[in-house]
């Protein structure tokens, strides 16, 4: 009886692989896998895929986590982070391939190609980390998520977090808000086409506006952009017919080609000033 309780807690002391999930790097580490990290072309989405083999002689429960990095051996080519979660379930031996979404977090650099190599990096920072388990929590896999990862990579305002779906964009820059503390905006920028061979460009190419105002009475209108001199950069609205109240306003104005510096939109009632905002390329 002895000698069988002694085996019992021999056995319940024993590491069950299968049974505990274990981490892509730590599992690669500790050398119960190998992985082989290779791009699938592009920079955003389903980008990477992971060639991992068991080694170990029990299965494996793999968490491949959200927010671990992957370091191109090309130093030309982007680095990536991995944006979403997924769990695979491996059996001893046996070999898998897995495409997960990974977004790029080197603008500078190219974008990466088809059959890339990549090696397993570290997890990402706090900031970064928090957005990367996010865009996993949202499916946000597209150029929206990624903007938001330009945004903290170069330590850029809430205007850079763009996409073309108003309310998911809302939802990421709400959360980027409480995410970073950078106060929100009434607009957001769009960038320009990078240039070949490039994945990313700051140069803005249009601004996608909300502006909001409150009119104390009903009247003709004028709305326009002013540069830092004073002078009308463009005439949004001219000869508006406008109700008293709150009202907003959505527009897109088209700024490529514009100068460096801060503009101002400027909404006059009857000729008067009634209220301006400021946005800066």
């Amino acid at each position: 009886m002895k000698q069988l309780l002694l085996l019992l807690l021999v056995c319940a002391t024993l590491p069950v692989l299968g049974a505990t999930p274990i981490s892509l790097k730590e599992a690669m580490t500790k050398g119960y896998i190998t992985v082989k990290a290779v791009g699938e072309g592009g920079f955003t989405g389903k980008v990477m895929a992971l060639n991992i083999e068991s080694l170990s002689k029990k299965e494996l429960t793999i968490d491949i986590p959200a927010g671990l990095t992957l370091d191109s051996e090309d130093s030309t080519e982007q680095d990536l982070i991995i944006t979403e979660d997924r769990q695979l379930v491996l059996a001893s031996g046996t070999k898998r391939k897995v495409v997960i979404n990974a977004m790029c977090i080197q603008p500078s650099n190219g974008s990466p190609s088809m059959g890339s190599s990549y090696l397993l990096g570290a997890m990402a920072g706090d900031t970064l980390l928090k957005l990367a388990q996010y865009i996993a929590q949202k499916n946000y896999h597209d150029d929206l998520g990624q903007s938001a990862v330009w945004a903290i990579i170069n330590g850029d305002g809430l205007e850079n977090v763009y996409g073309i779906d108003p309310a998911k964009m809302k939802d990421l820059v709400n959360y980027m808000h409480t995410l970073t503390g950078k106060p929100l905006t009434w607009y957001n920028v769009e960038k320009a086409t990078p240039p070949p061979g490039q994945v990313f460009t700051q140069e803005p190419a249009i601004i996608h506006a909300n502006f909001e105002f409150a009119l104390p009475m009903a009247g003709t209108a004028h709305l326009a952009i002013y540069n830092e001199g004073g002078e009308t950069v463009m005439v949004i609205q001219e000869n508006m017919m406008v109700k008293s109240g709150k009202s907003t306003m959505k527009f897109r104005i088209e700024v490529r080609g514009y100068e460096e510096g801060k503009y101002y939109v400027r909404l006059k009632l009857n000729g008067k000033l009634q209220e301006e905002k400021v946005f800066e390329l």
